[in-house]
């Protein structure tokens, strides 16, 4: 069965895509380059078009479209990025002038409430404290009234 593989391998009856191919997988052993095969599908409006490129116009093309790709996709993803770079900019912005403005509000009302609620606490303090120093008299003065 290999023989038979061989042998045929080795008949004149090769293609020329098979030709070339082998001839392109010499020379790119010469330059160092690895080629890899894929199989691809054509639509068949395509098919007649394809057909009338050689085979190493064939993978020149192929090439070309997939560099072409490559760069749309790395495009893409750099719009990608700065989309999303100018979205988190925007939410930072936002976050500074109208809920920093907030926060201050916030912080200067309970500010001013605790200083409220301190005054209102020392004036009780010291109703409680004349009130009782009052009455501390009063009873010293009985005590000393009886």
């Amino acid at each position: 069965m290999e023989n038979n593989f061989n042998e045929n391998l080795n008949e004149s009856s090769q293609s020329d895509d098979f030709k070339l191919y082998t001839l392109d997988t010499l020379s790119s052993k010469l330059n160092n380059q690895n080629y890899k095969k894929f199989v691809i599908q054509i639509d068949n409006d395509n098919v007649d078009y394809f057909e009338s490129f050689s085979p190493s116009e064939r993978t020149k093309l192929i090439n070309k479209f997939l560099s072409l790709e490559q760069i749309k996709s790395r495009s893409d993803y750099r719009k990608k990025r700065i989309k999303e770079y100018i979205i988190h900019l925007t939410i930072v912005i936002v976050s500074i002038f109208v809920f920093l403005p907030f926060f201050y509000y916030t912080v200067n009302k309970l500010v001013l409430l605790t200083l409220e609620n301190y005054k209102q606490t020392q004036i009780n303090f010291e109703k409680l404290y004349n009130d009782n120093s009052l009455k501390k008299k009063d009873l010293t003065k009985l005590k000393y009234i009886k």
